[in-house]
């Protein structure tokens, strides 16, 4: 007997919550801009064109006020989600 391919979900779990210290940045580094784009939107378009994501989910910290500014378009769920401590 054949044994039927079971497709499992994967997603993917992105840490955003650091405040880039270390960097003494006014502005977190996973925004900061990288050829006209917050570094955090290219990675996680990145992530969607993997045909084998289902979603990610975004960590952040709970004071994050640049997420809800990024351009994200996909089919799959992106959801923010208040991550741990630094």
């Amino acid at each position: 007997m054949a044994k039927a391919k079971v497709k499992h979900a994967i997603w993917a779990i992105v840490p955003a919550a650091g405040i880039g210290k270390r960097m003494q940045s006014t502005i977190p580094k996973q925004y900061l801009p990288l050829n006209g784009r917050p570094v955090l939107e290219h990675t996680i378009d990145a992530l969607l064109r993997n045909s084998h994501i289902t979603g990610l989910v975004i960590a952040l910290q709970a004071e994050d006020t640049y997420f809800s500014d990024l351009s994200i378009i996909s089919d799959k769920p992106v959801i923010p989600a208040v991550g741990g401590r630094e």
